[in-house]
């Protein structure tokens, strides 16, 4: 006659002909099933049907037996249906026939309490307009006489959320990204120096955020924006990206309605000096927007200044930390120079020049954080 997928069969039998009454060993359950039309009947709490004769029902507990019979009138009461978040409620659509009415309520809370609605007047019609906002929803179906449900859809939409910006971050300096190559041994080359205003990027990423299999890089003069944002929607994401000159009101944009997860860029592009970077990323086809700004980030392309002092120091000085500093005699290998103070931490540093051998010439070497490098020659020969 039938066969169930759903549930575990425990019990049944003969109520009238053609009429079987069923107890779901799994979920507790009374159905009746009279031809294809299967039917709840009742949800019994803490009792366990153990045993149906016609329309008498044996329970374990307690031993109690209850007689089933047709009532004129009935009604079932759905459970507060949970969107998870506040959504708008719509159409309800309905299959069976017979004396069948439908109303239903809202609330902002998962237990029905005062704050919630009354029940809606009553619809009869195949298609029940509930139009409703709200974070909670219960429906109620009444039925008299022959009348059947067989299903039931009720259409809600979630409130839209914006995408979430987990992270924006600014590289160190001089790292990027880069698509694999075949060609072997080269390092970064630049492309595109007109797309994107006065910002030199590297090779554009692949489209719409397909950026796995990128392999990170060193680019002189560059730095790298990336971000990692989720669309609790699973919705298609764009970005736009902007920079400010720190200390002023006004964003200039870098780009708008892009669908990448990272901009490598040339620095040489800003003068020296500190900026912020703003990323808005929008939802489609939504358009709902979040937005971060970045940190504060130093632009730093001057090289750093080497000045001779008694003696056989020197002096380096520049705008940003001093990272290295090496002197080579006589054109040989480079040795490293350790700072006055013990400690290579600041913007200026004193080194005193030892060297193993007697030199003609002298070669200083200085590299900053932003790896801009700078030499100086001291010619011995002079003295």
């Amino acid at each position: 006659l039938k066969e169930f997928t759903d549930r575990q069969i425990g019990t049944l039998s003969y109520f009238e002909p053609l009429d079987i009454l069923i107890y779901g060993g799994n979920d507790n359950k009374l159905y009746s099933l009279k031809g294809e039309r299967e039917g709840l009947l009742y949800e019994f709490q803490q009792k366990k049907v153990v045993f149906i004769l016609k329309n008498y029902i044996l329970t374990s507990e307690s031993c109690q037996i209850f007689r089933y019979k047709k009532a004129e009138k009935g009604s079932y009461l759905s459970e507060v249906l949970d969107p998870k978040r506040e959504a708008k409620w719509g159409k309800l659509f309905w299959l069976g026939d017979g004396n069948v009415s439908i109303s239903a309520r809202f609330g902002p809370t998962s237990e029905v309490d005062n704050f919630w609605t009354s029940f809606t007047p009553v619809c009869k019609e195949r298609v029940c307009n509930f139009e409703n906002i709200s974070n909670f929803a219960q429906f109620k179906v009444e039925i008299e006489g022959e009348g059947n449900l067989e299903n039931l859809i009720w259409l809600s939409k979630p409130k839209n959320l914006p995408p979430e910006i987990k992270a924006f971050k600014i590289s160190k300096p001089g790292e990027v990204f880069l698509r694999p190559t075949s060609q072997e041994g080269i390092i970064a080359e630049a492309t595109n120096p007109d797309r994107y205003g006065i910002f030199t990027t590297i090779d554009w990423p692949p489209p719409e955020g397909k950026d796995k299999g990128l392999k990170k890089a060193y680019k002189k003069g560059y730095i790298t924006l990336s971000w990692d944002v989720s669309e609790p929607d699973g919705e298609e994401v764009e970005y736009d990206l902007y920079f400010q000159i720190y200390g002023e009101k006004d964003w200039y944009p870098i780009f708008e309605g892009e669908k990448i997860t990272f901009f490598s860029f040339d620095t040489t592009s800003l003068p020296d000096g500190n900026f912020k970077f703003k990323l808005i990323a929008r939802d489609l086809p939504e358009r709902e927007a979040k937005e971060e700004i970045s940190q504060i980030f130093y632009v730093d392309n001057t090289s750093p200044q080497i000045l001779k002092k008694e003696g056989e120091k020197v002096l380096i000085k520049d705008f940003s930390r001093i990272l290295k500093a090496e002197y080579s005699c006589n054109g040989k290998n480079w040795e490293n120079l350790k700072p006055e103070d013990g400690i290579l931490d600041g913007i200026e540093e004193t080194f005193e020049i030892k060297p193993k051998e007697k030199c003609n010439f002298i070669t200083i070497r200085a590299m900053d954080s932003y790896y801009n490098v700078s030499t100086y020659l001291i010619d011995l020969r002079k003295k």
